[in-house]
């Protein structure tokens, strides 16, 4: 098999573009990807666990305490410790991070159409199905 015949390296070469491209499309909010998607997860005014988030963005727990060190030191997002047990945490968004909101959420709407430009609704539908059937094979492969 061909090297660019190669499922992984299509992808892998795709998603290093794409990731690169929506970084440099949310830089002006001083946020990065992973940090768009963790306050995605928070906008809706839900407190979450780390261990929810890190299973909804498909991080380790390490990666899932750097993201939010990262973040609460910006501002965006806060730890609220249980008064039962202190070791139990949630995390929710604080105002500055809600305050991004919109123009982020504007931003990634207008990457997602300029990445997909030229496919179809139904091209779009069906290379979603497609990318999902992928993931769920890889990962029973995994197991």
């Amino acid at each position: 098999m061909q090297l660019h015949d190669c499922i992984n390296f299509q992808l892998t070469k795709i998603q290093k573009t794409v990731f690169t491209y929506f970084k440099d499309s949310l830089a002006k909010f001083d946020v990065t990807p992973s940090q768009y998607a963790l306050m995605s997860l928070l906008w809706n005014g839900e407190e979450l666990s780390p261990s929810h988030i890190a299973q909804e963005l498909d991080l380790d727990a390490s990666s899932i305490t750097g993201l939010l060190n990262r973040m609460e030191s910006k501002e965006l997002i806060q730890r609220v410790y249980s008064d039962e047990d202190r070791r139990g945490v949630t995390i929710k968004i604080t105002d500055k991070g809600m305050a991004l909101k919109k123009g982020i959420t504007a931003t990634i709407e207008e990457c997602n159409k300029k990445v997909l430009r030229g496919i179809s609704a139904e091209d779009d539908a069906a290379l979603r199905r497609s990318l999902s059937v992928l993931h769920q094979n890889a990962a029973e492969l995994c197991k």
